[in-house]
């Protein structure tokens, strides 16, 4: 039979057991708990320690998982700098660089009414994967964390296929091969770059309760964030007019001052990219109005050089009328007969004038090129044919 000492005991036994399941299941981050008036316990989670590293290669691909069969989240150029959590089997897991993205289901948040950049889980969680310009979003495979209830996301205002543009999360990591990673030496006067313990008040009841994941940005450069995701939504609704409407020299002139603003460097640095492709936006304008210009002078050749043509033909005698056509030639046989030759000199057919033309007429024709206007008849003697002609034209 169990006395209660031995159930406390048993109790006991099985919350520590439970304690160290968890501290397994958190994946090796030191824990330590302490005993806190009114039964409460708390916890610190300290960090894994970071660096930072420099790359020394350009157009080294950014990847969602530490593998080349892992799809491309983007590029990184020489002297681009990341800061490393870790390395596997040559490869580097790093914090996403500016301009990484996620994806998240659309059905699992709902916008802050009173900040629409941000977005709250509204259902029990939210996987959050890696995003990638060259993947579509509802084949994105890769889960970078996932989101509890009520955490808080950066929206990016984009949606695609279901699925919402964010930040990525705290936690979120992307990976870079290791051999174009060069670690930066900092000096032992520098504080090294430990995320700095997080404290929670845990109660014994909840000890297997997931943390927040969610973290706050300063009010300056929330701002400035706001006004740049403002700003490409201006240039998204300038992309959707046709191209000759297209205006981005105001856009342009925001973003320039967004460059010169020292409150956020992340915020002058997307600012700076996206400089570049305004650049692309305006040259894709230019060239398609040079183009057009072009488009408008080649109609206009082809018309004057179509006019022309049809004025020639106009002008043109209509040879179709014509029973035979060649150069007029004497025939030394019959002295009321003619031969048509080609210009190589063979003989095509015979001709006789019939009706009113003289011969003196047709003197003046010899040896030149005619057409004859009559009907053509078997000249058997010569095995060829015989035109009998009522009309002669010069044609050449």
């Amino acid at each position: 039979m169990k006395t209660r000492r031995n159930t406390r005991t048993e109790m006991g036994a099985r919350r520590l057991t439970s304690v160290f399941v968890l501290i397994a299941f958190l994946g090796g981050h030191a824990w330590c708990a302490t005993a806190q008036s009114g039964g409460a316990e708390k916890q610190v989670r300290t960090q894994p320690v970071s660096y930072i590293a420099s790359l020394t290669g350009d157009k080294v691909f950014i990847r969602s998982g530490p593998g080349t069969h892992y799809y491309d989240c983007g590029t990184l150029n020489t002297g681009d700098t990341v800061e490393v959590w870790g390395t596997e089997k040559g490869w580097s897991k790093i914090t996403p660089p500016a301009l990484s993205f996620s994806w998240v289901a659309t059905k699992h948040i709902a916008v802050d009414a009173a900040d629409p950049t941000v977005g709250v889980v509204t259902g029990v969680e939210a996987i959050v994967y890696a995003g990638s310009d060259f993947v579509k979003p509802i084949h994105s495979s890769i889960i970078q964390v996932t989101l509890k209830r009520r955490d808080k996301t950066h929206l990016l205002n984009e949606e695609m296929d279901g699925y919402l543009k964010i930040s990525p999360p705290p936690n979120s990591y992307l990976w870079v091969s290791s051999q174009f990673l060069q670690r930066v030496e900092t000096s032992q006067t520098e504080a090294p770059s430990v995320a700095p313990p997080v404290s929670v008040d845990v109660s014994p009841s909840a000890v297997a309760s997931e943390e927040p994941v969610v973290t706050e940005t300063s009010s300056p450069e929330a701002s400035l964030l706001a006004e740049y995701y403002a700003i490409k939504m201006r240039v998204e609704e300038e992309l959707a007019k046709p191209r000759e409407e297209q205006n981005y020299d105001e856009i342009e002139a925001l973003l320039k001052q967004l460059t010169d603003n020292e409150e956020s460097e992340k915020v002058a640095k997307y600012a700076r990219i996206f400089l570049s492709r305004i650049a692309g936006y305006k040259l894709a304008i230019k060239v398609g109005r040079e183009v057009a210009v072009q488009d408008e002078l080649l109609k206009e050749a082809n018309f004057r050089i179509n006019k022309a043509r049809l004025q020639r033909l106009a002008q043109a005698p209509k040879l179709g009328r014509f029973a035979v056509i060649g150069i007029l030639k004497k025939s030394n046989v019959n002295l009321r007969r003619y031969r048509i030759v080609a210009a190589s000199g063979k003989t095509l057919c015979y001709a006789q004038p019939v009706g009113s033309i003289s011969d003196d007429e047709l003197t003046q024709y010899l040896d030149k090129k005619v057409g004859l206007i009559g009907i053509v008849k078997a000249h058997a003697p010569s095995k060829s044919a015989l035109v009998e002609f009522t009309k002669i034209e010069g044609v050449g």
